[in-house]
């Protein structure tokens, strides 16, 4: 690809495989997916950049990566961007979004640096730090980070504390 100047792409920021325990809803068939054909699902949308975001997991995105590369080299425009979206103790739900070159490892270790202990995909289960900590490793780590679905379920603008607010703003 030798694109000159700027582009417009297609970029969903927020997504789940079935490494997130919320995955598919209860449709058994997309349990069984392929890293290839959750990335054709995309490709047959229009959609050329993905962020993998799953609860509280990283364990799909060095699988996708290859699928990815693969595709790419078939004539596919698609690209993989690592992330998570984790739950912090406070039932905020962040996304780190990270370079293409980050690995399932360094997702794994932004996991750890936010003392999450529960079990991977699962987004009920919550970090032992805040959202503000939280974010501060996602920064840390090269990521940015995004408070995700603010005005839902688990969003940062459902807490009742404007304190905490203005410090995750901050």
């Amino acid at each position: 690809m030798n694109l000159v100047g700027a582009r417009w792409w297609k970029f969903d920021i927020h997504t789940h495989t079935p490494a997130s325990f919320d995955y598919g809803k209860g449709d058994l068939t997309l349990q069984n997916i392929t890293p290839r054909e959750w990335l054709e699902k995309f490709i047959e949308k229009g959609i050329e950049c993905v962020a993998i975001t799953d609860h509280n997991s990283g364990d799909w995105i060095d699988r996708l990566k290859v699928s990815a590369e693969e595709l790419r080299q078939e004539g596919n425009e698609i690209h993989v961007f690592p992330g998570v979206e984790v739950t912090a103790n406070s039932n905020i739900h962040v996304l780190g979004i990270f370079d293409p070159s980050c690995s399932s490892t360094e997702i794994d270790t932004v996991i750890a640096r936010s003392r999450y202990d529960g079990e991977r995909g699962n987004s009920n289960a919550v970090a032992q730090e805040s959202a503000e900590k939280i974010i501060q490793e996602i920064k840390s780590a090269g990521g940015i980070a995004i408070p995700a679905h603010i005005d839902m379920k688990a969003g940062l603008c459902t807490q009742s504390s404007a304190h905490t607010i203005k410090q995750i703003c901050k």
